[in-house]
């Protein structure tokens, strides 16, 4: 809910004009989850560093131990809904044809064939088309890949700046990585679909192909 995640960012220190560098210790998705909801809320003062915690320590930068403290602030929310879609929003875009799904998971995932699977049904939602997170970045150094490079992947999977695309994944998490990335590139018509495949896979009157 809104306002459990505003009070939240307030007794964090966070107000409308705070600077927020958001972070993971490995995989971005989690920093991008946080980055996506707080833009959902009005909050556009955060950045995600690139790379990473592992990126960071690898360059021999300096770290702290403990955790640090801030008073609190005040956030005035600006709530964006458009930012997250639910499952009767999916459901009636697949007989829009404009409308993109990008599955955000492996291709094992995509195509039903991974062994631990743990989203309900296996496959994905019909009609959608795959481009894993994990492959935005250089697996050597964590870190995004170069904007003409990214922007080739997304051209290359049918991504139009003109038309809506709804990213999802199995719980609304490694979805935001795409999401995110496709905001820095211009498209300004990306949503999330929260409940992804633990909602839709776990609804037997959803469609599922392999």
């Amino acid at each position: 809910p809104v306002d459990q995640v505003v009070g939240r960012l307030s007794r964090a220190g966070i107000g409308n004009g705070t600077q927020v560098v958001l972070y993971s210790a490995t995989n971005p998705m989690w920093a991008t989850r946080v980055w996506w909801m707080l833009r959902a809320v009005g909050f556009d003062n955060a950045m995600i560093l690139n790379g990473g915690l592992a990126k960071w320590v690898a360059e021999k930068r300096p770290v702290a131990q403990g955790i640090d403290a801030y008073e609190p602030a005040e956030f005035k929310p600006a709530f964006r809904p458009e930012l997250f879609v639910g499952k009767q929003k999916v459901l009636a875009a697949l007989g829009d044809g404009p409308t993109l799904l990008i599955h955000a998971l492996s291709r094992a995932v995509f195509e039903g064939r991974n062994q631990t699977y743990i989203f309900g049904r296996k496959g994905r939602i019909p009609g959608s088309i795959n481009l894993p997170a994990e492959e935005l970045h250089d697996p050597a150094s964590g870190a995004y890949h170069p904007a003409h490079v990214l922007r080739a992947m997304f051209e290359d999977v049918g991504a139009s700046q003109k038309d809506p695309v709804i990213c999802y994944c199995g719980g609304g998490v490694n979805a935001t990585n795409n999401a995110f990335v496709m905001f820095l590139l211009g498209y300004d018509n990306v949503t999330v679909y929260d409940g992804s495949m633990s909602e839709w896979g776990n609804d037997p009157s959803l469609p599922v192909e392999q």
